[in-house]
């Protein structure tokens, strides 16, 4: 519940569930599988909350990640978007990706929130085929000494997350919900 399988070419090639199986904690995780050896584009596992509180703060978004045959990537990714779509601020570990077969590993994304920024969205994503667990995810206000991983940016803009998926705040992190 709060989770969604969103954005990607052909999410048909994809699938979510909780895997009850060697969660890191409490007694279940999120699991995010290709569905063919080589399915096109990508897939996330996401929830998006609404910024307020979040706003001129930086946030950090940490999860226990693993992965199983990996051949592209699989990455925790968090953007903060304006009203129109446009993402002002974004980190997906594109220089920085999880291939292959891992266990359990805390990655962690920081970035700047600007004022103007109305959704904070994020999750886990696989590109290409494979699967991906993430477990244990927290989303937390820290202090200036923290360094950001990501930039604040304008990108192309794209329709804005559909008001129905958006939380009034971070939600069901731990999947325990």
């Amino acid at each position: 519940i709060g989770w969604f399988l969103g954005a990607g070419g052909n999410l048909g090639k994809y699938t979510s569930s909780l895997d009850h199986d060697g969660p890191i904690e409490g007694a279940a995780c999120a699991r995010l599988s290709s569905q063919s050896a080589t399915p096109p584009e990508f897939a996330t596992l996401m929830q998006a909350a609404k910024a307020e509180g979040f706003k001129g703060k930086r946030v950090r978004f940490t999860a226990q990640v693993k992965s199983k045959d990996v051949a592209a990537s699989a990455y925790l990714w968090f953007r903060a978007d304006r009203a129109d779509g446009a993402s002002v601020a974004f980190d997906n570990m594109q220089n920085r990706p999880v291939r292959g077969n891992t266990d359990w590993q805390l990655y962690s994304l920081v970035l700047d929130i600007p004022e103007s920024a109305t959704v904070l969205a994020y999750g886990v994503g696989l590109s290409g085929s494979g699967t991906t667990w993430l477990d244990a995810a927290q989303i937390e206000i820290v202090d200036q000494t923290v360094p950001t991983s990501g930039k604040k940016r304008n990108i192309l803009f794209k329709p804005p997350i559909g008001e129905k998926w958006v939380q009034s705040a971070p939600f069901n992190l731990d999947f325990e919900n």
